[in-house]
């Protein structure tokens, strides 16, 4: 019985050297076997030398199912050209062979160069425009617009222009030592010496790009118009302050006149 089983596990497996025997099956009936030739071996199996191998044609659809434990994988593989085709799969896992040509490349490129990016660290460039969260540019035909956002834009920024009401109520700015607020008569005197607003960029510090257009930082600026904001609303609150202590000082002046001239009236008649 021993035998039986062992020689019937020798013809299942395929791995026996090509030989015939005679076995004697559970009723005594003896018979005559080839263990390592298998009868037929089709749908990509083939028979080589009495042994089943991979390597064939399909004569059916076949699914080969993997997963994240029993994974699949092919090792010692060719080292690929740019000519050859590239391996894919449909939404249903059915492989296919398409042209690495046919590929969408990216359209991103890395700055300076004709190298396409394929890391997020990579400096990159495009000359067409680009659109976030908008596929028209948010509609307009203005040929310039290189972005276009359908959205809020953050940005980071060491400080912020509260500095101004820092210097100007405590005497100094913790967000902005550097900065110091200054008089109108100092303002109108910078004004006539550098030609611009003191703590606004000089047009003369700014780059110019190929079309002779001028470049500027959108955060700088932006934090820059603020300080002008504020540093007007504090001129301008000075500037009502002595409105109204002039026109309280000239509310007294009527008053005394007014008394002066009931006076002299009073004396007269």
């Amino acid at each position: 019985m021993k035998r039986i089983i062992c020689m019937l596990l020798f013809i299942q497996s395929g791995f026996m050297m090509a030989q015939t025997e005679t076995v004697a099956t559970i009723n005594g009936k003896k018979i005559t076997v080839t263990p390592n030739a298998p009868g037929t071996a089709n749908n990509g199996l083939t028979i080589t030398t009495g042994t089943i191998q991979l390597g064939g044609a399909l004569t059916k659809a076949t699914t080969v199912a993997a997963s994240s434990t029993n994974t699949l994988a092919i090792t010692g593989l060719q080292t690929g050209a740019a000519t050859d085709n590239v391996v894919v799969t449909d939404a249903s896992g059915v492989l296919k062979n398409v042209a690495a040509s046919s590929m969408q490349l990216e359209p991103w490129q890395i700055q300076a160069t004709t190298t396409k990016a394929s890391a997020n660290t990579d400096n990159i460039f495009q000359m067409g425009k680009v659109g976030i969260g908008t596929n028209n540019m948010l509609g307009t035909s203005d040929s310039n617009v290189k972005l276009a956002v359908n959205g809020s834009i953050l940005t980071p920024t060491s400080y912020y222009a509260d500095y101004v009401f820092e210097d100007y109520l405590d005497g100094k700015s913790n967000i902005k030592a550097e900065y110091s607020f200054k008089s109108l008569a100092d303002v109108d005197k910078y004004i006539t010496e550098n030609k611009h607003l003191p703590g606004v960029t000089s047009i003369k510090n700014l780059a110019r790009n190929e079309k002779g257009e001028y470049i500027f930082n959108m955060t700088d600026l932006s934090i820059q118009s603020l300080e002008k904001i504020e540093e007007l609303y504090l001129h301008t609150i000075e500037q009502q302050k002595q409105i109204e202590a002039n026109q309280n000082e000239m509310n007294e002046m009527k008053l005394r006149i007014e008394r002066l001239e009931k006076l002299i009236n009073e004396k007269l008649n």
